[in-house]
């Protein structure tokens, strides 16, 4: 550019405000004419930016690294490098992929305007350069960065948001069954982004096999409009592994009301879900047996009266007690004993029948029929028997089963157990009632010698009352002081002393 021409510009310049400009933007000014620089260096600096030289394209490149400018102007003929050779480079360092990069040139042919994209040049600027337009353009430059390295910012911060909530967004097009993924729908999935290409067919097959056709009932209801798109699912990862996420999107129509899009989030719910599990396990189950303790074990006998009072069924109820247990705790010491708990409720589950419905501690299980109530005690609900003396059977298979001897390291224990029956509906018909008159035969079996099953009958009852009372009216006569001491002496008549009582 000629300087008499420059000079002239210069006197019909607009100065803009530096509240018009980016606030402290730096600018790189690289070219070889030192009357060039000067005369743009001025310009720039009246708008209120920062101004770095540059002579040659080594020297441009070296003050890009060092200095990070938020723009670069630059000729192309320049000795050791030019600036497409410049500028390229510059695209390769930290921060230079968003810098703009406006190349000047003296050259106005269509192939130095292509060399100059394909070397990464933001825009293009034939010299002679009028320094008012150039303001403009810079300045118009800056505001584009500036928006770019807001959004860059927005969907980083979003990126990071979703990674911390584990969370992932992602855009299903209805007609193409296209889908968009935001990087950490990748992670959700277990999947690389450059090998992995998002469709909903590619989708469903990593949903697992038993909920595929919930999810296409979920989006089926959301396309009626009947309801929001909503599903819980699991997700077949490639190493196997199963992952929970809750899947919720709404529906976008396009401008003729016909569905166009569904937009929506996964969540993974995989630590919430194995909490939800891990509470309702402690909840209902026997950490030790790993059987259900006696609230589910409650609840599961409810329903099936409930069930066998409607269909005129019968269904038993069997307590179960280890004979003298306290005194092999004692001698092997607690951890074998724990051990032979669990021995016990592996055989409980073994010897009965398919048709008993054992648990097998599964939480989502219905139909759990073994429970461990504390201690030594178990209880076996029986359902679907034609008569109570289909009771008796089981308990009969459970009292040999027992009886073969555990092995606990070195120690080889035998045990005998006593149990106790009460049939549905002759010895109650409620569970509270079933499950005490249960306990109650299984006393008796006690009395009766042990290793055996005792029915439940009402004159059992009786006496089990009667032992209760006296035993409560003992213990208020010793509280009170109400016992009086009679003895009889017994007399050696030939010594004429007292030899007993």
């Amino acid at each position: 550019m000629r300087a008499d021409a420059q000079a002239d510009e210069g006197r019909d310049r607009v100065v803009i405000s530096p509240d018009q400009a980016q606030d402290t933007a730096r600018i790189l000014i690289a070219d070889d004419e030192s009357t060039l620089r000067a005369l743009l260096r001025e310009a720039l600096q009246d708008c209120g930016y920062e101004v770095d030289e540059a002579s040659d394209g080594n020297e441009a490149v070296a003050h890009f690294a060092s200095r990070r400018p938020d723009l670069v102007l630059m000729d192309v003929r320049m000795p050791d490098r030019d600036g497409f050779e410049a500028c390229a480079a510059m695209r390769l360092l930290p921060g230079g992929d968003a810098t703009p990069i406006l190349i000047m040139t003296g050259l106005d042919d269509i192939d130095s305007i292509r060399k100059a994209y394909e070397a990464g040049a933001t825009d293009f600027a034939s010299k002679p350069v009028n320094l008012i337009v150039l303001r403009h353009r810079i300045r118009y430059m800056l505001r584009a960065k500036r928006t770019l390295d807001d959004l860059r910012q927005s969907e980083s911060r979003l990126s990071r948001a979703q990674h911390i909530a584990r969370i992932g967004s992602w855009e299903r097009d209805l007609r193409s069954g296209d889908l968009r993924w935001s990087a950490e729908m990748y992670q959700l999935f277990g999947v690389e982004t450059g090998t992995f290409r998002p469709t909903h067919p590619a989708f469903l097959e990593r949903v697992h096999p038993a909920d595929r056709d919930l999810v296409v009932r979920a989006t089926e209801d959301s396309l009626r409009g009947a309801q929001p798109y909503s599903s819980d699912l699991r997700v077949l990862l490639p190493d196997g592994t199963v992952r929970f996420v809750h899947e919720q999107a709404e529906l976008v129509r396009a401008e003729d009301g016909a569905p166009a899009r569904l937009i929506g989030t996964t969540q993974d719910t995989t630590e919430r879900k194995q909490a939800e599990d891990k509470i309702r396990f402690l909840a209902y189950y026997d950490g030790l047996s790993r059987l259900p303790n006696r609230l589910l074990f409650t609840e599961r006998l409810g329903l099936a009266l409930d069930g066998a009072r409607r269909q005129g069924q019968t269904l038993a109820v069997l307590f179960l007690d280890i004979d003298r247990f306290k005194r092999i705790n004692d001698t092997l010491g607690h951890t074998l004993g724990d051990r032979l708990l669990q021995g016990v409720a592996e055989r409980l589950k073994k010897c009965l029948r398919s048709s008993d419905t054992v648990a097998r501690g599964d939480p989502a299980g219905a139909g759990e029929t073994v429970a461990r109530l504390g201690g030594d005690e178990f209880i076996v609900s029986l359902t679907e028997i034609a008569r109570g003396e289909d009771a008796a059977r089981v308990a009969r298979r459970i009292l040999d089963s027992l009886q073969e001897p555990f092995r606990l390291d070195e120690h080889e224990v035998a045990i005998t157990t006593s149990i106790g029956i009460s049939v549905f509906p002759n010895d109650g018909g409620d569970v509270e009632t079933l499950l005490k008159n249960a306990d109650t035969a299984m006393y008796h079996a006690k009395d009766a010698g042990r290793n055996c099953f005792q029915f439940y009958s009402t004159a059992m009852n009786a006496a089990a009352v009667e032992r209760l009372t006296l035993e409560n009216s003992l213990r208020k006569a010793l509280e009170r002081g109400e016992f009086l001491l009679h003895f009889q002496p017994l007399v050696d008549l030939d010594a004429g002393t007292i030899i007993g009582a």
